[in-house]
Order: C-alpha cells, then structure tokens, then sequence
C-alpha cells in the first residue's frame, strides 16, 4: 500500500471527526436530583444558568422543573441513550425552565432546523391553564415563538406558531405515554411566513428515516425576523405531572434522531484502520 493511500485515508478520517451529525444543542438532564433553579446548563450548546424567565437577553429567576429519575422508552431507530434523569415540571405549581442557545436560529435566513425531545403527560384534562410542552423563544421575552405543546384546554397535542395552537392530525394522547417528537422548522416557506410541522411516536414507531408526512403542519399567518435564543419548557398550574428528556437541535432528521460519533470513537476507527495498513505494507 502506498504511503499516499495511507495519507489519504488519515485525512479522511480527520474530516469525518469534524463533519459527524450537525447538531447544534444537546440536552439530556444529567444532572444530580433535584431543582433545577439557577444550575449551570451543562447540555452541549447551551449558555449560562437555568432559570424562569428572560428579558433583554438576560435570563433571570430560578427554574421551576427538576431532573428526575426516569428513563423514556425509545422506538426502533433512535439510538440516543435515554440516561437515568429526565426533565420533571414542578410540583403543584405552573412555571418556565428556561435556559439560552449558543448557536440561536435567526429567522430571517433561509433554513431548516430540526428539534426531537420525549415527552410523558402523567394525567391528560380538558381544563383550564393544563399547557405543557416544549418551546423556542426570542431575547425579547418571548417564550413560545414557535413550540410543541398540550394546549391549555383540549386533550391533543398542538405545534404553535404566530398563528396559535395547531392540533389538526394530531393523533389521541394518552396519559402516561412516552411519546417521542420530531418537530421540523423551515423559515421564510412564504413572504413573512415560516412553518413549523410535528411528527410524533410512541415506541413503538420506527424512526429510522423521515417520513413522507408528518403528524401536524402549520404555517404561521405573520412570519417574524426575529432570532430564537432559548429553550423554554413551561407548564401551567392544571398540567404539573410533565417530564421531558433528550432535547436535541439539529439540521438533519439523522441529526435528532442519531447521535453525534464522538471524537474518540471516530479517531480509534481512524487509527485502527491505518495500523491495518501498516501491517499490510510491512508484510
């Protein structure tokens, strides 16, 4: 073997440790038991503490959810590790966990982004202020500019846009379910409109590839150029039995449905595969 193939092939491998999955956040509440209040995001693209609420960029407040023991049930497919700890909302009170994004998505730009999370509803009721979910915010105080959430009256999830809460397609929910979501963003689809769609499994879904259609579609009646810079999970006071886990932001479904091969993974692969090469060329 040639010592260029051999160079080559190095080359190669450095490349793929610096294009794996494009993922730009990842949180999987690893965290010690407990509140979450003003800890340090230590998920990969997040900045600063967690906390309730924001304005002028600034978080601010304590967060109100907890990490938890609990383990979601994945479908075919996802090969994320679900870890021990996962998100739990807080006790019998409504609230925000909020944290910013290092890497915010500004939606004057062209683009499509991905966001995939689980999501369990302990007890599913038609009443008042029963919201929770998932949602991307803006510096100016906004929490909800795009989301994925149980709406505060209904029994169904809904995405939300500019336009409100859009449930049509969304299938039954049941209390007590791990549901895994795949939300999909695609600005500017239209002059100052950008849509945000759903897909949602339970586990026993395949999640392998992007399907054709997705479960919820909605298209927001007045597009922003805003910049979405934090992750907000917020339930009201008639929804507290609400976990969460594995929020992942990305730029491909493989993205948020895959995980990233790690650094070291990869450079093993690499150098396994040039020590293979030696051999064959000493012999």
């Amino acid at each position: 073997m040639k010592i260029k193939n051999v160079l080559a092939l190095g080359t190669v491998a450095l490349f793929a440790v610096g294009t794996a999955h494009s993922q730009t956040l990842i949180e999987n509440f690893n965290y010690t038991a407990g509140v979450l209040g003003t800890t340090a995001g230590t998920g990969s693209g997040e900045s600063g503490n967690w906390g309730s609420t924001i304005a002028a960029g600034v978080v601010s407040g304590s967060a109100i959810g907890s990490a938890a023991n609990y383990a979601f049930a994945a479908p075919t497919g996802y090969t994320n590790s679900v870890g021990a700890n996962s998100y739990l909302a807080g006790g019998a009170a409504s609230g925000n966990s909020l944290i910013k994004l290092s890497t915010p998505i500004d939606l004057s730009v062209t683009q499509t982004k991905y966001m995939s999370f689980f999501i369990n509803l302990g007890t599913v009721t038609n009443t008042a202020n029963s919201f929770a979910g998932a949602y991307l915010g803006t510096d100016a105080g906004g929490f909800n500019e795009f989301g994925f959430a149980k709406g505060s009256s209904g029994t169904t999830f809904g995405v939300q846009t500019s336009s409100g809460l859009a449930t049509a397609g969304a299938p039954a929910l049941t209390a007590s379910t791990d549901y895994f979501v795949v939300l999909k963003l695609q600005t500017n689809v239209a002059t100052t409109q950008d849509r945000l769609s759903a897909a949602i499994f339970t586990s026993s879904g395949n999640v392998t590839t992007e399907p054709g259609s997705f479960n919820i579609v909605s298209t927001s009646g007045a597009g922003s150029n805003s910049t979405l810079t934090n992750l907000a999970l917020r339930n009201g006071s008639g929804q507290t039995s609400f976990r969460m886990d594995n929020v992942i932001i990305g730029d491909t479904w493989a993205a948020v449905t895959v995980p990233e091969p790690s650094t070291t993974v990869l450079l093993a692969g690499s150098l396994t595969g040039l020590m293979l090469l030696r051999r064959r060329r000493m012999r």
